[in-house]
């Protein structure tokens, strides 16, 4: 019976009005038995925050107002050396894959991330791509400005040498042409 529930449940997550186009990345967690996810197709990355939306498949049907729900999507922003996450806006599905509410939220302070919490699963998962994207930026700023030096020193040789060039040829004397012998030829 659980390998049923399972497996409905497996499918409902991937049932295309819930998941067109994304990318969903499973997020392992020890002590919760739900299933959680995140779409790697709409990370964005701004600074030391992500914005992003977590996938979660309930394994029970969860009862919300007057009807149960069995999965949801969040989207949601971490702000990751600040260690807070921002709830953005919701939408809960029913068991048969019908949208139930959507509600964006409040405009509210983030909230800090509890350690050893769902939240600090995902904080851990997502700041790595951020920081990871830190680290491309900050080699490709390094190859930029080692060709820039390198382009400049090549310049300034350049210039030296054809300095050089010309300080010797204003130097060097150039060989004298004799001038024409005017005199009468003798014979």
């Amino acid at each position: 019976m659980k390998r049923a529930l399972l497996l409905i449940l497996t499918c409902l997550a991937a049932a295309p009005s819930v998941t067109i186009a994304a990318e969903w990345v499973k997020i392992h967690t020890a002590a919760d038995p739900n299933l959680y996810f995140y779409d790697r197709s709409k990370l964005f990355l701004n600074d030391n925050e992500i914005t992003y939306w977590k996938k979660v498949v309930f394994i029970s049907p969860q009862p919300f107002k007057d009807k149960f729900i069995a999965s949801a999507l969040y989207r949601e922003r971490i702000h990751c050396t600040e260690h807070t996450l921002k709830l953005i806006s919701y939408l809960l599905y029913t068991p048969t894959g019908e949208l139930f509410e959507y509600a964006p939220t409040k405009e509210d302070d983030p909230a800090p991330i509890i350690p050893d919490s769902l939240g600090d699963v995902f904080e851990k998962n997502l700041c790595t791509l951020v920081r990871l994207k830190h680290e491309e930026n900050r080699q490709k700023a390094e190859a930029k400005a080692k060709a820039e030096t390198a382009e400049k020193i090549e310049a300034e040789e350049k210039a030296r040498l054809k300095a050089e060039a010309e300080a010797a040829a204003a130097i060097t004397p150039q060989p004298a042409i004799p001038p024409p012998d005017t005199s009468a030829p003798q014979h």
